[in-house]
């Protein structure tokens, strides 16, 4: 109880993602997902320009999601539902096998991993629930 009110301490004022003791991340790698998310995102500010009568208007931006469209054609020719993970030993496998059936991990991965390719990176953490193992993406 004490340690985690000691944890909670020291990490409630944050002023920043990467003040977190557990982040280990650069301040030009965090700028460059932050960058990657918004073109994946297609999120961009209105456009001001001025018309014909000399008044500033704005308007939203016009864009092709080209990083979103690239990364999910990508990810799909990467990893599929069809994709098998296989191994040679038989009880390794029929773990494998629950495992990724209980935790739809096929229709699960191929989401993540469009934004993956598009952010850089991914990590999957296992973990237990109940009696079964599973994955989080994070």
């Amino acid at each position: 109880f004490f340690s985690r009110g000691r944890y909670y301490m020291q990490t409630s004022n944050l002023n920043s993602i990467l003040e977190h003791p557990k982040i280990a991340v650069t301040q030009e790698e965090y700028d460059r997902i932050k960058r990657n998310l918004v073109y994946y995102q297609s999120k961009w500010d209105d456009v001001q320009y001025k018309n014909t009568d000399g008044d500033i208007k704005s308007r939203p931006m016009n864009h092709l999601p080209i990083a979103r469209t690239a990364s999910k054609k990508i990810a799909s020719l990467v990893y599929n539902e069809q994709a098998t993970i296989t191994t040679k030993n038989e009880i390794l496998q029929k773990f494998l096998d629950d495992m990724l059936t209980n935790d739809r991990f096929n229709k699960n991965f191929e989401r993540y991993l469009e934004s993956c390719l598009a952010l850089g990176g991914l990590a999957m953490r296992p973990y237990i629930d109940g009696d079964k193992v599973r994955v989080a993406f994070i």
